[in-house]
């Protein structure tokens, strides 16, 4: 079988290296989602029962990475109208390199007519009209999930034995998964509509419409990943309001001291009781939150103590947020009244689906948020019986493993030998720098010795020069000049106040430092990835699919950043660059 992974998109949300429990997980949920999807928008039952090698390998595990099998994708992008421009709006939306090479066959007439196109018309009639009803759509599926998860949440996990976890998670998982085709729906909406927008500028928008920020004024301002960064600000204003409470935060201790006493001394003021709430809403809400094996600010509420410590020793009076601008039909002008209300109406659906998407990305946070406990729940259980080590040792093994393990005592033996194994494989592949698109012609368990030695170890330089990117919000400046903040991966004590960020990627947990932020540099994404979603609500310049940021910018160094062109400007000393991006096996 011929292969083509692609991680562009997903290590937004799987960024390095990540365990099997995750991915089996994730792997089933896709499967299982994108079927009742396809069901939903008029693909027959038979299709979909021969296909089911496809829908099981949406994804791919390489070297304990995540990748889009995009070979699967197009097979499932098949079974809906409009085949050809689809594909290509879709590599678009999620950055992957776009080919010619899987267009679909002709068919005879006959068929094209009599079997194809009555098929063709059901289906795009019930897109169409899950289109149109999108909006009242979501919010029925964002109802009924909060009184699912409400329910979920009044359940004490500690009182349940393993067999009775597992039955709440297949439980979980079979009311749930069966109402996420709406926000799959959703996604396919953003795809068709930025698709068509984007089309529509290239074809008639001048160079000064980019359509970064005409996407920008359709937006509103009202995303629901906006709100944990405002709340931040919130806090640390509080903090500053409160003198005693200031004065705690500026004290040199340690974050655990410091957390210690914020909760005994001043649990009753304002500051702490915001801190509270925060927790509540959006204790699940961190960076790589998708990822189960990481934690949760409820889990360690510490971890925020020490992010707003940081945010208040380095307070300078001011933040980097702004109010989204006000949205403006200047750029449109010129074009004739027929193409600027298409254009118009194109990108207010694409605002309103990328809105919409954002409320069920929050869900989904919630819910693997849940899934994480009830598995630590697992492993503790199998910890007590002497199965595992620690609770957390159950992220190396598979869902499948798992639930057989709890199923059969005999295979307790088994499992510490595999776990320790399996983790030292993953600290190995997480200090390789894995190529972003693989093609290959063999199976996928003979390509981790080949990238093994086709890798290399990521290695931080000094550089100087320009770097170029797509410029995906502008702010209200043509340049915007600062100190570099290099976090190939988040810290949670970095110093963020006023600096010009340069990460990878981010995940909607990021959001609460951008108002802090002067500016973004990322790697990886582009117009429609979370950077740049979020920097253009906050008014925050963001320049997205800077290669080999973080390996050429030293930390510390000054930076300017030019988002109009899509230019980052470096000093002060050279270093060669090294990183591989791409790999071809045969």
């Amino acid at each position: 079988m011929k292969y083509l992974l692609d991680n562009s998109n997903l290590a937004e949300s799987y960024s390095g290296a990540t365990t099997p429990l995750t991915y089996s997980f994730a792997s089933r949920v896709y499967r299982e989602v994108y079927q009742v999807f396809c069901r939903k928008m008029g693909v027959s039952g038979s299709v979909i029962r021969r296909h089911q090698e496809e829908f099981s390998s949406l994804l791919a595990f390489v070297g304990y990475h995540m990748y889009y099998n995009l070979r699967s994708w197009y097979t499932l992008i098949s079974f809906l109208p409009a085949y050809n421009v689809n594909r290509h709006f879709f590599d678009r939306m999620i950055g992957a390199e776009s080919s010619d090479d899987d267009e679909l066959p002709s068919t005879g007439l006959i068929r094209r007519y009599c079997v194809d196109l009555p098929r063709v018309l059901l289906q795009a009639l019930r897109i169409g009209t899950s289109f149109l009803f999108m909006g009242l759509l979501v919010r029925r599926f964002n109802r009924t999930f909060d009184e699912v998860y409400a329910e979920l949440e009044s359940i004490e996990l500690a009182r349940l034995d393993q067999e009775a976890l597992v039955e709440l998670y297949h439980n979980v998982s079979s009311r749930l998964l069966a109402l996420w085709w709406v926000p799959i729906a959703n996604d396919f909406a953003v795809m068709v509509s930025t698709g068509l927008a984007t089309k529509a500028l290239d074809a008639w928008a001048t160079r000064e419409d980019d359509d970064a920020a005409l996407l920008h004024l359709r937006t509103g301002g009202s995303l629901m990943s906006l709100d944990p960064g405002r709340r931040l600000v919130r806090i640390v204003e509080a903090i500053m309001e409160d003198e005693s409470v200031h004065e705690l935060f500026r004290r040199p201790i340690q974050t655990a001291d410091l957390h210690a006493i914020l909760t005994s001394l001043h649990g009753q003021t304002r500051p702490n009781r915001l801190i509270r709430e925060y927790l509540h809403r959006y204790g699940a809400r961190v960076p790589n939150e998708l990822k189960l094996e990481s934690e949760a600010l409820s889990e360690r509420p510490e971890l925020l103590t020490g992010l707003l410590q940081s945010l208040v020793q380095a307070d300078s009076g001011t933040t980097s947020y702004r109010d989204s601008p006000t949205a403006s039909h200047e750029e449109l002008r010129h074009l004739n009244p027929l193409k600027r209300v298409v254009l118009r109406r194109l990108l207010t659906w694409a605002g309103r689906s990328v809105g919409l998407r954002e409320e069920a990305r929050f869900r989904r946070t919630l819910i693997f948020g849940y899934a994480r406990r009830l598995f630590l729940a697992l492993g503790q259980r199998l910890q007590a019986l002497g199965a595992l080590d620690k609770p957390q040792d159950v992220f190396f093994l598979t869902e499948d493993e798992l639930f057989s393990i709890v199923a059969d005592p005999s295979k307790y033996r088994s499992i510490r030998p595999m776990v320790a194994r399996r983790r030292s494989e993953m600290e190995r592949w997480k200090h390789l720098d894995l190529p972003r698109r693989i093609e290959t012609d063999g199976p996928l368990d003979a390509l981790e010795e080949e990238l093994t030695t086709a890798s290399v170890d990521r290695e931080t330089s000094n550089g100087t020069g320009t770097l170029h990117g797509t410029g995906a919000s502008y702010g209200p400046e043509e340049l915007v000049s600062g100190t570099a903040l290099v976090l190939p991966e988040f810290r949670p004590d970095a110093s963020f106040r006023d600096k010009v960020l340069v990460t990878r990627q981010t995940d909607p947990g990021w959001t609460i430092v951008f108002p802090f932020v002067k500016a973004l540099v990322v790697e990886r994404g582009g117009i429609l990835s979370h950077a740049a979603i979020v920097a253009r609500e906050f008014g925050i310049p963001c320049i997205v699919g800077v290669e080999s940021a973080t390996d050429v910018i030293a930390d510390g160094a000054t930076v300017e950043v030019l988002p109009r062109v899509g230019e980052v400007r470096i000093s002060p000393d050279h270093s060669p660059l090294r990183a591989k991006k791409h790999a071809h096996f045969e």
